[in-house]
This record gives structure tokens, C-alpha cells and sequence, in this order.
């Protein structure tokens, strides 16, 4: 199985086609399954399962943000592996 993060990503990034561009990042990196969706409070979430050079690049991404948005702060969480592997990238609600 492969690693798995949680990220929490606070800023101006709802509304600002942040949940898209987190998608097709973790496309272009490859092998990075997981989900993003935004939250009431006005954050992003994100949960991925990838290598651990994958995961650090999507991290990388998280920080930087996509050209509209403006990343104040990123939480990450390493997770536990979870019982069932996360099948495909989506934005989720």
C-alpha cells in the first residue's frame, strides 16, 4: 500500500478554480489517488495516497496554489495507511 496525507490548505482558495488545478496537478505528477473538496469554514481539503515523491510533490503544489488563489497556510497529516487503496483522483462536493 502506499502512503497516505491529509492537507488542510487555508487562504483564498474557494472560488479560485483551486480544486481543479490540485486534480490536474496530481495528474501531471502521476500515480496520486485520492480526492480534494472545499469546506464550509472556506478551506480546501485534500487526501492522497501516492509514493512518497509523489505525495511530496502534490505538496509542493498545495503550497504554491493554483495562479488565481492565495495559500496562507498548509496543514499536513501523514495518515495511516488505509484499509482500501483510494482508486483515481476527484473533486469531491
Amino acid at each position: 500500500m502506499s502512503p497516505r496525507r491529509h492537507w488542510s490548505v487555508e487562504g483564498h482558495v474557494q472560488g479560485v478554480w483551486f480544486r481543479e488545478s490540485t486534480r490536474q496537478a496530481a495528474e501531471r505528477i502521476g500515480g496520486v489517488s485520492g480526492w480534494v473538496k472545499n469546506t464550509r469554514d472556506g478551506r480546501v481539503e485534500v487526501l492522497a495516497d501516492a509514493s512518497d515523491d509523489g505525495l511530496d510533490a502534490l505538496s509542493v503544489f498545495l503550497a504554491e496554489g493554483s495562479s488565481l488563489s492565495r495559500v496562507e497556510r498548509v496543514t499536513e497529516t501523514e495518515m495511516p495507511e488505509g484499509d482500501a487503496p483510494l482508486s483515481g483522483f476527484r473533486i469531491r462536493g
